[in-house]
């Protein structure tokens, strides 16, 4: 069940952002909710898809499967560690690559 958690998650992540492409989808939310709303929607159902596959990988060490490839246990300090550099690089690969992909700059629209 954990892998399916964390493909979920990304799913969930990702499907969102799927929506912007969907230029008549969008129109539709845009003009029931507001532009704001719609916003502040993608991004909290965003942040919760972001949220779960990365609770997802954190819980992995905790669990007890044999068939599975060795994690490294090294308590709070690496988990701490992962999820700063997770979010610095989820950060700067939007700055990057965000206006380029999908033509909407990130940070200033």
């Amino acid at each position: 069940m954990g892998l399916s958690v964390m493909i979920a998650g990304l799913v969930l992540f990702l499907g969102v952002h799927l929506v912007t492409t969907r230029r008549n989808l969008r129109a539709r939310l845009v003009a029931s909710g507001g532009e704001g709303t719609y916003k502040a929607g993608l991004s909290l159902i965003s942040t919760i898809g972001l949220a779960r596959a990365v609770i997802d990988r954190v819980s992995l060490k905790h669990r007890a499967d044999a068939g599975a490839p060795p994690i490294p246990v090294d308590g709070m300090r690496s988990d701490a560690i992962a999820v700063v550099v997770g979010i610095v690089a989820c950060l700067a690969l939007g700055a990057l690559f965000h206006p380029c992909v999908i033509g909407v700059p990130v940070f200033g629209a």
